[in-house]
């Protein structure tokens, strides 16, 4: 029952459009940024452990694309006897799922982050003064 399961996730995650991919990978790591921006924003371990948890619950549990969970997800489907082939695995999820995630974690919190507190050199500078 379990193997009909992964390989059905396995089959849906190949055969979802490209854009498609990219879109629900951008929010995957956007909810992963702030997974590691609120841990590291906490001072007690049940902070960090509910400011990681979260986020990374509710991309897991909705159904987002990252691509460092793809690639087990879908090798284990592969090795469970998925149809699909090396190139379906890269071009169809991996690729896109990367693109995406790049732009949820550098855009969406890696510059929002860098416009709210500055670059550390002025930060640095002006806290002399």
């Amino acid at each position: 029952m379990q193997d009909m399961y992964l390989l059905e996730v396995t089959k849906d995650k190949i055969n979802m459009p490209f854009g498609v991919v990219v879109a629900k990978s951008l929010i995957a790591n956007w909810l992963v940024g702030i997974a590691t921006m609120m841990a590291n924003s906490a001072n007690d371990l049940t902070g960090k452990f509910i400011g990681v948890f979260l986020p990374i619950f509710s991309f897991a549990s909705i159904g987002f694309e990252h691509c460092i969970a793809n690639q087990f997800v879908l090798v284990m489907g592969w090795i469970q006897g998925a149809n699909i082939t090396m190139a379906d695995l890269f071009f169809k999820n991996l690729l896109p799922a990367t693109i995406g995630n790049f732009i949820g974690g550098a855009f969406f919190v890696g510059a929002h982050y860098a416009y709210i507190y500055g670059k550390p050199s002025i930060r640095l500078t002006a806290s002399r003064f």
